[in-house]
């Protein structure tokens, strides 16, 4: 399955794509969450470096970065986590 193909996981809350890709590991998850979030990664990057391209560069890198996160941190409020992230 693609990563960014999830419409099955479309109706579940941000806390219950985070529960099930901590326990499955499973992109499809994450992607969904992901996807959700692009235009504000990006927006909130872009901001930031005044640079499309490196805007660009910072949201895959972000992604990469939840990636490993989601596994081992406890998120209680993603788009808060998130948004400290893409600052950082």
């Amino acid at each position: 399955m693609p990563i960014f193909n999830s419409n099955e996981n479309s109706g579940l809350k941000d806390e219950e794509l985070i529960s099930k890709y901590r326990f499955s590991h499973d992109n499809s998850y994450l992607g969904e969450l992901f996807l959700r979030y692009i235009p504000y990664i990006f927006g909130v990057s872009l901001s930031i470096l005044k640079n499309q391209r490196e805007a660009e560069e910072l949201t895959m890198t972000v992604y990469n970065k939840i990636s490993s996160d989601l596994k081992r941190v406890e998120v209680k409020n993603f788009s808060t986590w998130l948004h400290q992230l893409v600052k950082n």
